[in-house]
């Protein structure tokens, strides 16, 4: 196991290195910034797609997460090895946003319109500057990359051993960025440890919380309903309300459920996280990652169209999907925008 693990080390290794040269070959650069606003697997959806669409038009990538929302230090390099050149130029936490969208949100949380207001604000001010900018922003290309067109084409990199679909190019571009540092592989493979699983299982995801002010929460029938068309006795559920897995443990007695999440678990919100003390903060992150790979090595994952994990495990390891409330791959159902 120990040499499976070197080769691959050193295969990822020789594939960052040829993604560098690549990359760095392209004289038009856009630096993207994530953790912006939004979740981590938002931003790190967006992060692929965005990487993608630079390769696909010979644009220089550039990473910008000095003030990510998921940082507690560094920014990207808190959790994950480094994989392009980065910056840590001040002007992009004011003037490299997210563009302004209000196709999706249901106007239910006065913070989310202040963020939308502050957004706005952000990308006007950016636009006036932009004369003065010899690099491209996040919101220049963000209705490019954030577009349904991405969904329907080839992409042929060799240097990179892409030679498909969208989901094989973003599913080479996560091996090639979720890259654990050493601190965090070994706390996450801590936590795993702490979820007793046999070796065959399927798991979930139900998020709560304030997912609906963007969704209507997926009901847990639907859930239940394709869990009992499979054998599996353990179900691993990947959520943030403890009351899920209770409610169920009451759907169906033959089953035994599996679940990371705490007794305190009452449901996600982005604007509580954000505030949390780094240490804190930092474990929380811990605490979603382990559930991430729980779920990435599954038998079966049950996930939703309107869930940023679901749509990131779609692609790191989409043999594996199902749709809760969708056929197909789930990143083929997101609600990405047409031209």
């Amino acid at each position: 196991m120990d040499v499976e693990r070197h080769l691959n080390n050193l295969k990822m290794k020789d594939l960052v290195e040829q993604y560098n040269k690549l990359n760095n070959s392209f004289k038009k650069t856009l630096v993207f910034h994530v953790g912006e606003s939004a979740g981590f697997f938002s931003e790190y959806n967006v992060m692929i797609l965005a990487m993608l669409y630079c390769l696909q038009h010979n644009i220089r990538f550039v990473l910008y997460s000095k003030d990510a929302n998921f940082a507690y230090k560094e920014g990207w390099t808190d959790y994950f090895e480094p994989f392009c050149k980065s910056t840590s130029c001040w002007l992009h936490k004011y003037l490299n946003v997210r563009t302004f969208n209000t196709g999706k949100i249901r106007i239910r949380d006065i913070r989310i319109l202040m963020w939308q207001v502050k957004t706005l604000l952000y990308n006007v001010i950016a636009r006036i500057s932009k004369p003065f900018v010899p690099y491209l922003y996040t919101q220049d290309l963000w209705n490019k990359f954030y577009n349904k067109e991405m969904l329907e084409q080839e992409y042929n990199f060799p240097e990179l051993e892409i030679n498909g679909d969208f989901v094989h190019a973003c599913n080479k571009l996560v091996e090639l960025t979720w890259r654990y540092n050493p601190a965090t592989k070994r706390e996450v493979e801590a936590e795993m440890k702490k979820c007793d699983l046999p070796e065959h299982y399927i798991s979930c995801h139900i998020r709560r919380g304030d997912k609906d002010t963007e969704y209507d929460f997926v009901s847990l029938n639907n859930y239940v309903e394709i869990i009992q068309k499979y054998e599996n006795r353990d179900i691993f559920v990947f959520t943030d309300d403890v009351n899920i897995v209770k409610e169920l443990q009451g759907k169906s007695y033959n089953r035994k459920w599996h679940t990371l999440c705490e007794e305190s678990g009452k449901g996600y919100f982005h604007s509580v996280l954000k505030a949390t003390i780094p240490d804190s903060k930092r474990n929380a992150f811990i605490h979603l990652f382990a559930q991430v790979e729980i779920c990435g090595q599954s038998d079966i994952f049950i996930g939703t169209k309107t869930s940023n994990p679901s749509m990131f495990l779609s692609v790191y390891n989409p043999k594996i999907i199902k749709g809760v409330d969708c056929d197909g791959t789930l990143w083929f159902n997101y609600d990405l925008k047409t031209n």
